[in-house]
């Protein structure tokens, strides 16, 4: 009978369900090896990968995979738990949990004093299939599995602990997942559960139906022109009402170019290089237009789909502050503004910081 309420508390109460797979120790790195980045790193740090039970698009389970980098060689043995949401990556080896240049914030932020998780996102490093990009509600579950999954390995299998404190934070991309996962655990009132102090979510497109969907309605250049065919494949892995085939949306010959670089594989870099800067030259000229003239009812289903995964405009109820940079070319940081605006309105603790006339490279030490 015990093992009957065991097993039915684990089906009906998701968060209670293992989450942890497997831990893996992948390297140290020292203080001074970090110190050369920032004066503010001084313990070693061990980093490990994480491959953890989460939940797909639809619901339905599936392994992810993440990396949670851990203080060590300190007098101190119990730390607070920050989570960092990583930048905009398509190869599925670009991830943190690989070791790689994605880890390298999440080590400068353990090396500060910080238990420090990373997700690699759903689609991207174990993870089969697409990324379903700039999805909110995956990249918050993607990243509290993750969390859980963390504090499982901790508690069974180390000798340091956690003091309960939870700080959020991320960058580009990372800013919107960063803000989806407070969002998603103020909605789903998993405050008792994650006791988040504070939030820091950096240069990301919060509002996407608004400053940032600006660069698809413009004819302007746009730097990283393969950033929107990310989000429109991603999202259609999600919705499946943007398009049946690729022609649909891409004009030719870029319907049969295009995709197969989307196979996990290639960087985004190796997508860019394949596209005109301007995004009327490669998305189909009735997808501008039907979007262009849905502009004010919004009925279009890209336009619902990126309102459905706009997160600029609630009430955090945990002081946080929104930093950019103002020569961004990638991603506006009126994002920021209008977020800080939309929330201060609404009542929340919350200001946008300029860290400077950085770009969107420049801006990620400054704004972390």
């Amino acid at each position: 009978m015990r093992l009957s309420i065991l097993l039915f508390l684990a089906v009906v109460i998701p968060g209670t369900a293992q989450k942890l797979v497997s831990a893996q120790y992948l390297s140290t790195s020292t203080s001074a090896q970090l110190g050369v980045l920032s004066p503010k790193a001084i313990f070693d740090v061990d980093i490990y990968k994480i491959a953890y039970n989460t939940v797909d698009v639809d619901g339905s389970p599936t392994v992810a995979s993440g990396a949670m980098v851990i203080p060590v060689n300190t007098t101190c043995n119990q730390f607070p738990l920050i989570s960092y949401n990583h930048g905009t990556v398509l190869k599925k080896e670009d991830v943190p949990s690989r070791n790689n240049g994605e880890s390298l914030i999440p080590k400068l932020m353990a090396s500060t004093g910080k238990v420090t998780v990373c997700p690699d996102y759903l689609g991207l490093g174990d993870n089969p299939g697409l990324h379903p990009y700039l999805h909110a509600e995956s990249e918050a579950t993607a990243t509290i599995d993750l969390i859980r999954a963390v504090r499982e390995y901790i508690n069974d299998s180390l000798t340091i602990s956690l003091n309960g404190e939870v700080f959020i934070t991320g960058y580009s991309q990372g800013g919107h997942a960063a803000m989806a996962t407070l969002k998603y655990i103020q909605d789903q009132n998993l405050y008792s559960e994650f006791n988040v102090l504070a939030a820091g979510p950096a240069s990301g497109p919060y509002n996407l139906s608004g400053s940032q969907s600006q660069s698809i309605l413009s004819n302007a250049p746009y730097s990283n022109p393969g950033y929107v065919c990310y989000l429109l494949f991603g999202l259609n892995r999600v919705y499946g009402d943007l398009y049946t085939n690729y022609s649909d949306i891409l004009k030719s010959p870029y319907d049969q170019i295009i995709p197969p670089y989307f196979d996990g594989t290639y960087p985004m870099d190796s997508v860019n290089a394949q596209l005109p800067s301007k995004i009327n030259d490669f998305i189909q000229d009735s997808v501008l237009q039907n979007f262009a003239n849905a502009s004010t009812t919004k009925s279009h289903p890209l336009w619902q789909a990126l309102i459905k995964n706009d997160n600029y405009d609630w009430n955090p109820s945990v002081p946080m502050e929104l930093y950019y940079c103002t020569q961004d070319e990638q991603v506006a940081f009126q994002n920021s503004l209008d977020a800080a605006m939309a929330m201060s309105a609404n009542g929340a603790n919350v200001s946008a910081i300029n860290k400077g006339a950085f770009t969107h490279g420049g801006c990620v030490l400054p704004a972390l």
